[in-house]
């Protein structure tokens, strides 16, 4: 091979590796513990909107509120593991006080983030973060003896996006873990005659922030009873925070 034809090779080996997108991974050292905060103090405000599929009354509804999700004091869990609680405020208005809403709690080990909202047991990241990691992190839940979450059974959490922007909708974080859940569509919902159904989830975690996006989509639609679907999309997007 010439001199020339040599140069027009690398050349275009060159151009080929430019245009193939470039995926980031976090530093070896960094574990991905600082995308979820313990400081005793911090917190996160979300404006956070829900629809709500009514089959009884047919209707479609939609409420908007603001939650606050502030670290509260340490304790130790019925493990050993050290644990933080978190206090859940809520209000209407921005100009309303905040109202105590409930209270749960959030246990980080070497090897995963687990919530416990509602008695109910989530892993919601593991250690190190690495793109299209997977994990059960509905794995705790009963979903096999209790017909109401079944829904929420065998869903497999992935990175699938890692060290990246995000925007909330009201706010760009520069540097997030993006965590997939489920998206699942059953049946044909475009089939007014035929059963139907859809699951999605997904949540965003900041660094030094926490969570600061939450998306949750289950609906059902049942022809043979109401003709109208039956379920919710609810939407949490982080304004502020400290």
């Amino acid at each position: 091979m010439n001199i020339k034809n040599l140069v027009i090779l690398l050349s275009l080996l060159v151009a080929f590796s430019a245009c193939r997108k470039q995926i980031i991974q976090p530093p070896p050292d960094d574990l991905g513990y600082s995308y979820q905060p313990l400081t005793e103090g911090h917190f996160v405000i979300y404006d956070v909107d829900s629809i709500i599929f009514n089959d009884f009354t047919k209707s479609i509804d939609t409420f908007t509120l603001q939650l606050k999700d502030e670290i509260g004091e340490s304790f130790t869990d019925d493990e050993g593991r050290e644990s933080h609680y978190v206090n859940r405020y809520r209000r209407t208005l921005r100009t309303d006080p905040w109202v105590i809403d409930h209270v749960f709690y959030i246990t980080r080990d070497n090897f995963k983030l687990e919530w416990k909202e509602d008695n109910q047991r989530y892993i919601k990241m593991v250690y190190p973060v690495k793109l299209n990691k997977k994990w059960k992190g509905n794995t705790f839940l009963p979903t096999q003896t209790n017909p109401e979450i079944s829904w929420l059974d065998d869903w497999d959490y992935r990175y699938t996006d890692v060290v990246t922007s995000f925007n909330t909708g009201v706010k760009t974080y520069k540097t997030t873990h993006v965590i997939d859940h489920a998206d699942f569509i059953e049946g044909d919902p475009g089939n007014a005659s035929a059963f139907s159904a859809r699951t999605y989830s997904r949540e965003v975690f900041a660094d030094k922030v926490g969570m600061v996006y939450r998306e949750v989509t289950r609906w059902e639609y049942q022809p043979s009873t109401t003709n109208f679907r039956k379920g919710f999309t609810t939407i949490f997007r982080a304004r502020s925070n400290n």
